[in-house]
């Protein structure tokens, strides 16, 4: 009975390889031994991180602001702000690595920006951030994009490009709106414009006071930059006012 309890006592299993433990240890053997040991921790310190992250995930919010209506190349202040919970209470942020991207650039934030939980970077384009966060084993990403666009023109004049040089402006992701405008003092031959340049999405429908508005439709290229051009169907003089529901 002694010989068989110390046969089942003096052989071990790892992965399938039987070792004898009264057999004598080779050096190649302790290799063996440390790579099936040292693969068994990663694989369990790597199934603990799943269950950590499936169980207590970090929760994480990134944000950009002001995120829309930016004018393009126009450089502006967009702050990323950040805030990261386990198990709902927020991380300590001075034992967390956070890294964050702006378009290739790569910044660790590191003293007051960590404690203060926002970076801000002077931007001109549509720009993607992207942020990481590692804490307590976990690590979690987010993206959060500032949107900038070329203005939306509009307003009475002889042509587009008079428009563009002298007509109100807004900057925005749609030109679906409604717009107001009248002739100056003394003018005559005056067309209503409004001026879409590309990446904006154009209306397609017009009305005025709930009866179809006529805008023609063209395409022109204004210092550099591509617009879709409507102009009203009459034209307009002195003292002359529209109010045009874009949709």
């Amino acid at each position: 009975m002694s010989e068989e309890i110390n046969s089942r006592i003096s052989k071990i299993t790892i992965d399938e390889v039987v070792y004898d433990l009264r057999d004598k240890i080779t050096e190649d053997k302790v290799v063996q031994l440390e790579e099936s040991f040292g693969k068994r921790l990663d694989d369990n310190d790597n199934l603990i991180k799943r269950l950590l992250d499936a169980t207590f995930p970090i929760v994480l919010t990134f944000t950009a602001n002001p995120s829309t209506n930016n004018e393009r190349e126009v450089e502006t202040d967009i702050k990323f702000s950040w805030k990261a919970t386990i198990d709902g209470k927020e991380i300590d942020y001075s034992s967390a690595i956070i890294k964050l991207t702006i378009g290739s650039t790569l910044n660790i934030i590191e003293g007051t920006d960590l404690t203060n939980k926002f970076k801000t970077f002077k931007l001109k384009t549509t720009t993607t951030a992207t942020i990481e966060v590692t804490a307590e084993g976990l690590v979690k990403t987010a993206q959060a994009t500032a949107y900038f666009y070329y203005p939306i023109y509009y307003g009475m004049g002889t042509s587009a490009e008079n428009v563009k040089n002298n007509g109100e402006k807004i900057v925005s992701s749609t030109a679906k709106r409604t717009y107001a405008a009248n002739t100056a003092a003394g003018s005559s031959n005056q067309y209503f414009f409004i001026l879409v340049p590309t990446g904006v999405t154009s209306p397609t429908k017009f009305s005025m006071g709930g009866a179809p508005f006529v805008m023609e439709k063209s395409t022109e290229t204004i210092g550099g930059i591509s617009y879709t051009v409507f102009r009203s169907g009459e034209i307009y003089g002195n003292g002359a006012g529209v109010n045009v529901e874009a949709s």
